[in-house]
């Protein structure tokens, strides 16, 4: 059997209810390991070439290890793909040089281009009997070399350029992949000659127009359009220059406290009877969810007081608390508490073990730094040695009207140029 098209092959999947995976190759191990596989199942199977892996492992040789995988196993339907194709001329390379299908993204140019490209694209493609996908519009993410840009994200290049300013965001997903609202969002501002950090909470409540949707609180944004959409706001509200984020959910979040042995956290009675409601809370949610944290604890809290130890799923429950004096004020402060007191677990250990560490919890996160730039920002806050943590909430206290509104609580009527200028002096100054 010859490779073939995914028309055909979409058509019995559609027609039988099942889904094809698509796979990312770049060797012959790969292509061996998903072929013979997919050849136990007697399923069929689309294997993906991306930009990047052209670069490595050049085209001719990817061809040519995947036309054996199809003398190999020729009683399955084997489709080859192009991943995230950049531009016309790599789609049409890959056209000439055998592919069955090719995916062109040019979601980065603006809407009108991309249409023309993709136009362009479609009509050599069907000239030669090869299917089309296309990225219209911006999705929220990085593939290879294609992400979002400066200007999509109302990036402010007039900001120094020794600070570093990161999005970080906690969402609240249930599930793995969910979208989901970011209850906690936090500035990370990180001198990059000093490694110095300064933290600024944004209170989720506090009201931002969300594009084609109308007024929302802004921990909505990642729910309506993924982190991008959460970096594009903050950028616009305050004047900022992010154009990175990581994000981590419930249950990323846990694992990654739990990596690094807990944190020790002064409580009161009240805050150890949240953590424990909280906690049970996020067990259920899990199995609920089909999650398997069976490498967790399930100890009920039962002390509290100076340095108490909190677990992953405790810590969690410790950031999430609300229903308590200061409500979503004193959860922000609680959130910085948690990422600090995860941050100082990580300074004992040498830079090969750091790096180690960094590595290890990376895949927890979903987030626009690759795992280099996670590691290096990583080694460079921690060997600063985390002294005087500054820390801000905005909007501030004055420049805002908090009020019910159509039955909705928000943070209204913003002054967002002098909570810009309260972040600005605050970071830079």
């Amino acid at each position: 059997m010859a490779l073939v098209t995914t028309t055909e092959m979409f058509k019995k999947a559609y027609d039988g209810g099942y889904a094809i995976g698509a796979f990312n190759v770049n060797n012959m191990e790969i292509v061996q390991g998903i072929t013979e596989a997919c050849r136990e199942e007697k399923a069929p199977v689309i294997l993906q070439v991306s930009k990047g892996a052209r670069a490595y492992a050049n085209h001719t040789y990817l061809v040519k290890l995947v036309e054996a995988a199809v003398i190999e196993c020729p009683e399955i339907p084997i489709a080859l793909h192009l991943d995230h194709g950049p531009d016309f001329e790599t789609c049409k390379a890959c056209i000439d040089g055998g592919f069955t299908s090719v995916m062109i993204d040019a979601s980065s140019k603006p809407f009108a281009e991309n249409i023309e490209i993709t136009r362009k694209v479609v009509e050599y493609a069907h000239d030669h009997g090869v299917v089309v996908e296309a990225e219209l519009g911006t999705l929220a993410g990085i593939e290879d070399d294609v992400q979002v840009s400066a200007e999509d994200l109302s990036v402010n290049p007039n900001l120094p350029s020794e600070w570093r300013n990161i999005l970080l965001l906690g969402s609240d997903g249930h599930t793995e992949i969910e979208s989901a609202r970011t209850d906690a969002m936090i500035i990370c501002s990180i001198n990059t000659t000093t490694g110095q950090v300064k933290l600024c909470s944004i209170m989720r409540d506090m009201s931002v127009e969300i594009p084609d949707r109308g007024l929302y609180k802004i921990n909505s944004a990642n729910f309506w359009g993924g982190p991008w959409l959460a970096v594009k706001l903050v950028n616009e509200c305050f004047g900022m220059n992010i154009e990175d984020y990581a994000m981590v959910n419930f249950f990323g979040f846990q694992q990654v406290a739990d990596y690094l042995g807990g944190i020790e956290m002064d409580i009161t009675k009240e805050e150890m009877e949240q953590i424990d409601h909280n906690v049970g809370e996020q067990i259920r949610l899990a199995r609920e969810a089909g999650i398997d944290e069976s490498n967790l604890p399930q100890e009920h809290l039962t002390t509290y007081g100076e340095n108490t130890h909190l677990d992953g799923r405790q810590t969690l429950g410790y950031a999430r608390i609300r229903k308590l004096a200061g409500e979503d004020f004193g959860r922000a402060e609680r959130q910085r508490k948690v990422l600090m007191a995860l941050l100082e677990k990580m300074m004992g250990p040498p830079p090969l073990e750091i790096t180690r560490m960094a590595a290890n919890l990376f895949d927890y996160f979903n987030t626009s730094l690759t795992a280099q730039e996670a590691i290096t920002i990583a080694s460079q806050v921690l060997s600063s040695g985390l002294s005087e943590v500054e820390t801000l909430y905005l909007p501030q206290n004055g420049t805002y009207s908090p009020e019910t509104r159509n039955n909705t609580y928000m943070m209204y009527d913003v002054d967002y140029q002098t909570n810009a200028n309260a972040l600005y002096e605050f970071i830079y100054n």
